[in-house]
């Protein structure tokens, strides 16, 4: 199974986080090139070199079009088993306590996640379903409605 490295998580988390929020979509596309992402087949979808061909991250927008939260594909889903996504959740969620301490926020069982809050003001969010792992980053602008988000 294909998937991102715990500290690959915690690096991506901080560099969406250092980004200069908040950002317009346009200036998003520009933001991110550097680490090789590219436009996929709309203003909403990226394809990040992590699943070749795919657009493995997403991105909302508020209603001045600025980037709200970014989702990030952090398993292939084509051939994950649940103990091996159960697994590296458990490896990601010790990565991050390790880089950002006590969580926010756990909730376990059936739809798990884990949020942090990061230091430049955005908030990262761990989830797992049955076959997918994900990351979410919250801007700063989505942070001060967070508990409406999680």
């Amino acid at each position: 199974m294909r998937a991102y490295e715990p500290r690959e998580v915690t690096g991506l988390a901080e560099r969406l986080d250092a980004l200069p929020w908040p950002i317009s979509m346009a200036a998003f596309v520009n933001a991110v090139a550097p680490w090789g992402w590219t436009k996929g087949p709309n203003e909403l979808l990226y394809r990040t070199g992590f699943r070749p061909g795919v657009s493995d991250a997403r991105v909302t927008d508020d209603l001045e079009g600025n980037v709200l939260r970014v989702f990030c594909d952090l398993i292939d889903p084509t051939d994950a088993e649940f103990d091996q996504v159960n697994d590296l959740y458990v490896a990601f969620v010790h990565a991050c306590k390790a880089s950002w301490g006590k969580p926010y926020r756990v909730r376990g069982g059936k739809g798990a996640f884990t949020v942090w809050t990061l230091s430049h003001g955005g908030a990262v969010q761990l989830y797992r379903y049955a076959e997918a792992l994900g990351l979410c980053y919250f801007t700063p602008r989505a942070t001060t409605d967070l508990d409406t988000f999680i």
